[in-house]
């Protein structure tokens, strides 16, 4: 390889990790993605498989070889932008190896989200509503800047509450970070149907927290208004709204593959 090539791979290398947040990785990163991984549990179905990292215990690594590298990136640095709202979003760095990728990840030192539901404190039921509301003004930013906007990261078993390294605060973090994020930029002629399909997954994620845990999530529920403002100025937005709210009232979660949403669908 000439020097010329070396600093194109290491500009290229380092440029897809600047899709994510602060997170500091051992100089022997690569060496230990090469023989320095065990699984963190038995992957079910099509599930990411995660991985320890050997003397790294507060590290976790996911393997993303099914997913295009363009995808990751752009899943990871939408996500990142959501941090700005107030989500609390896992650290995280993208790493190829050897033609493989890795989003190399904290470790959080706590149980997980839905778990804990059942039972919640006041503490806990507070994180919880702000995180909601705060991903609520993720996506209303999207959409009002033409940005990208993710679309799995809005249930409750995405997340976890405790700690990482460097933050000894509990908190409540998203920990399935995406793998992708759709296009909400004015050209897209689908971007009111997307918009209002990520507003749907994030009105069945209030609603499922809220069936779990027995309560209800008013701030959150104050910003799906702000949310819905948007959707009404969409194509059919009347009766997306319409939906949402009925799905609020009644806390009932939406199917896109049922009326009333699938009758909206259009793509």
């Amino acid at each position: 390889m000439t020097w010329v090539q070396a600093c194109v791979v290491s500009f290229y290398k380092y440029y897809i990790v600047m899709a994510s947040s602060e997170l500091t990785l051992p100089p022997n990163i690569d060496d230990l993605l090469r023989i320095g991984l065990s699984p963190f549990r038995e992957p079910k179905g099509s599930a990411t498989p995660l991985y320890d990292l050997d003397d790294h215990p507060d590290l976790l690594v996911r393997q993303e070889d099914g997913v295009f590298l363009d995808e990751l990136r752009l899943g990871l640095e939408s996500i990142y932008k959501a941090v700005t709202y107030g989500v609390n979003v896992l650290p995280s760095k993208l790493v190829t190896v050897d033609g493989s990728r890795y989003v190399v990840t904290a470790k959080v030192n706590g149980e997980p989200l839905q778990k804990l539901l059942s039972e919640p404190n006041e503490r806990l039921l507070g994180q919880i509503d702000n995180q909601y509301a705060n991903l609520g003004h993720y996506l209303i930013g999207a959409m009002n800047k033409a940005e990208s906007a993710c679309d799995d990261i809005y249930g409750p078993h995405q997340y976890m509450y405790g700690t990482i390294l460097d933050d000894p605060q509990p908190k409540v973090w998203l920990v399935d970070l995406p793998n992708g994020a759709h296009d909400l930029g004015e050209a897209n002629p689908y971007r009111g149907e997307i918009y209002n399909g990520r507003v749907m997954n994030w009105v069945n994620g209030i609603i499922e927290a809220e069936s779990i845990a027995d309560t209800t999530l008013h701030t959150a529920r104050l910003v799906t208004e702000h949310a819905f403002a948007l959707s009404s100025s969409t194509h059919r937005g009347s009766e997306w709204v319409a939906a949402f709210r009925d799905a609020l009232e009644q806390r009932h979660e939406l199917d896109s593959d049922e009326p009333p949403i699938a009758d909206l669908r259009t793509f």
